[in-house]
């Protein structure tokens, strides 16, 4: 497995703000984006040998929790998509909550060693529901299932650059991505 560095997660950065400032990502609609992460979902049932077996490989837990208990769940996180959109939800008799689901702009994430795929599912998914470009750190124990992934969302037609993988040992980097300043979130 290669390790990024520092020159990576700039290179990652740089490369989601362009996606998020330039590209469609974040000016089409909830709808259509759904549409890529159902995509992905469809693709998710496709690659289900490959995907637990990954993760199985990553993290030394038996493939049938794999397959059985933790592939269903993180797919069920990508159904989310068409679920973004604002409500107004009553405070009190005379006033009224409204909850809009925007954009940002680009979310870092670092994913932990521990439940990698769901993980990467409860960070990744909400954030591209809402039209966020994505810098993902995967630790160094960890990588396969989040670089898997990011092909599988390639493949399911996410544009480039929106979601982004770094895969490192983690002091200089995880640090870079952590105290970067041009990640909005």
């Amino acid at each position: 497995m290669a390790e990024g560095g520092v020159e990576d997660v700039h290179r990652a950065v740089v490369a989601a703000h362009k996606a998020f400032d330039e590209g469609l990502w974040q000016k089409i609609s909830a709808y259509e984006r759904s549409l890529i992460m159902l995509r992905f979902a469809d693709l998710i049932d496709k690659h289900r040998d490959e995907l637990a077996a990954l993760e199985s490989w990553n993290s030394g837990k038996p493939y049938e929790q794999s397959a059985k208990f933790e592939l269903p769940s993180f797919k069920r996180l990508f159904w989310l998509g068409d679920k973004i959109h604002g409500l107004t939800i009553p405070a009190n008799r005379n006033h009224y909550v409204q909850t809009l689901h925007e954009s940002i702009g680009v979310a870092r994430q670092i994913i932990p060693w521990n439940f990698p795929l769901i993980m990467l599912a409860w960070k990744v998914g909400p954030a591209l529901a809402c039209g966020n470009a994505i810098v993902l750190k995967s630790t160094k124990q960890t990588p396969l299932t989040a670089l898997h992934a990011r092909k599988l969302f390639q493949k399911a037609g996410l544009p480039p650059g929106v979601l982004n993988v770094v895969s490192s040992y983690g002091p200089s980097d995880g640090a870079t991505l952590a105290s970067h300043m041009d990640v909005d979130k």
